[in-house]
Formats: structure tokens, C-alpha cells, sequence
């Protein structure tokens, strides 16, 4: 269950504009990190993720 929220987290960050809306948010930092600065950090850190669920 916690598996496919995931896949479906990422998978608004990436193709609803969740990224926009989650850029400089306290809770773009507790999921992306440092890297929820900036837009394209975010996208591309999803994007890894989105590739390791897929994996499992």
C-alpha cells in the first residue's frame, strides 16, 4: 500500500506541477531534501525515485 502512494506521489511531483508547488516548503525539505530548493532538483530526484519503485 505505502508502494503505490509512493508511485502516485511521484507521480503528481512529476507530471501534475507538484514540483512547483512543493519548491521552497517545509515539506519540499523533509521529502527532497536540500534538493527542494529549486524546481528541477525536485523533478529530478523523483524521477530517481520513481525509476528505484519501478525497479521493485
Amino acid at each position: 500500500m505505502l508502494y503505490l502512494i509512493g508511485l502516485v506521489f511521484f507521480a503528481w511531483v512529476l507530471f501534475f506541477g507538484g514540483a512547483g508547488r512543493l519548491e521552497n516548503t517545509v515539506l519540499g525539505y523533509f521529502d527532497f531534501g536540500l534538493a527542494g530548493e529549486e524546481t528541477v532538483f525536485i523533478k529530478a530526484v523523483a524521477w530517481a525515485g520513481l525509476i528505484v519503485c519501478g525497479l521493485f
